[in-house]
């Protein structure tokens, strides 16, 4: 299925070309610069698809943890660090939806996340270490 989903991308934008598909193209080096870019949008498409997901699992933990707090129950340092990463992910999160919202957003986007990087941090939200469950009473806070 992701290669019919992808051969219907592919077949969409050769229509700009006004072709049905890549062999159609007699110019081998735009064949293969298309190509090269499918296949990169593509990649992009799928990480980003990861993230999404990777990021709904980080902020279902987080909630759970913050319900563990407003609970009273004891949680431990881990718990509490990934609690806090998490947040400034969301906060990255809501950051970069609300920038959509503008023209040509998107390379503003990857402007700024070279520039963030730059100086040594990313406005991208990153992946984080998912803490255990069980607490023992010397990592656990109350």
């Amino acid at each position: 299925m992701e290669n019919i989903d992808k051969q219907e991308i592919i077949d969409k934008e050769l229509s700009h070309f006004g072709a049905e598909n890549l062999d159609e193209i007699k110019d081998e080096e735009t064949k293969s610069w298309l190509r090269g870019h499918i296949d990169k949008a593509w990649t992009g498409i799928k990480n980003a698809g990861k993230a999404v997901k990777r990021e709904t699992i980080e902020t279902v933990v987080a909630a759970k943890i913050f319900l563990k707090i407003l609970s009273d129950s004891d949680i431990s340092e881990k718990e509490v660090e990934f609690l806090k990463d998490q947040s400034v992910d969301i906060v990255k999160a809501l950051a970069l939806i609300g920038l959509q919202a503008v023209p040509g957003s998107s390379v503003g986007i990857i402007a700024l996340e070279k520039f963030a990087k730059s100086k040594g941090f990313s406005v991208l939200p990153k992946a984080q270490d998912i803490p255990k469950e069980d607490t023992t009473s010397e990592d656990s806070v109350s």
